[in-house]
């Protein structure tokens, strides 16, 4: 019986710890006081991230790839709005808003 026990306590703490690093998860950037809260942050392939808007004024995530075309971006999100966008490549970005193109902030890939 004691045999058992300890063969299943094993199994399970190998469940447990299999695969954990796979798991996507959600983060969540802040706009607000015109910047992005936090400016970097480190998420891994398959992540999402939720943009929320707590300005007064409408603000958007943006990336450019180098040739200039956008890589990514939210729609224009007024205050009090969000979107979750998904992030499946590997690379890093350094994105901005649209409308006021000095605030800027970066995604990190891990």
């Amino acid at each position: 019986m004691t045999r058992l026990l300890l063969v299943l306590t094993f199994l399970l703490a190998a469940c447990a710890s299999a695969d954990s690093t796979d798991v996507s998860q959600t983060w969540v950037v802040e706009i607000r006081g015109m910047q992005f809260h936090p400016q970097r942050l480190n998420i891994r392939p398959g992540d999402e991230v939720t943009f929320v808007n707590h300005d007064f004024v409408a603000h958007t995530a943006t990336a450019a790839t180098v040739s200039g075309s956008i890589a990514w971006s939210s729609r224009e999100l007024k205050q009090s709005e969000s979107q979750t966008l998904k992030f499946d490549t590997d690379r890093d970005a350094a994105y901005y808003c649209k409308l006021h193109p000095n605030m800027k902030a970066s995604i990190v890939m891990d």
